[in-house]
């Protein structure tokens, strides 16, 4: 088994599913504790994430717009209601498509 020090600097990047998997039936590593150490990755990786996407939302709001994440069926939705509103405007102003 590996000690707490070796675990805790376990460079999970470079641990491939079956690696993982031989770590754990070698028993060099519980499963327990692989899940640890991946999900504590996890949460570091998810605040440098939220970081950049806040330091993007903030030079985007500069410029004047605004992000926002969608699902996919939410932004179908978007679409086709901008497509109701400009396809009025354009045949208010005469516009065809040619």
């Amino acid at each position: 088994m590996l000690p707490e020090t070796q675990l805790n600097n376990l460079d999970l990047n470079l641990l491939t599913i079956e690696s993982a998997r031989t770590a754990v039936q070698e028993r060099q590593i519980t499963a327990t504790a692989l899940a640890e150490n991946f999900f504590r990755k996890i949460g570091q990786e998810d605040g440098e994430i939220h970081a950049y996407l806040n330091l993007a939302k903030e030079r985007a709001l500069a410029q004047g717009t605004e992000l926002s994440s969608q699902t996919p069926e939410q932004f179908a939705a978007f679409l086709a209601a901008q497509e109701a509103k400009w396809e009025k405007v354009a045949k208010a102003a005469g516009m065809r498509a040619d």
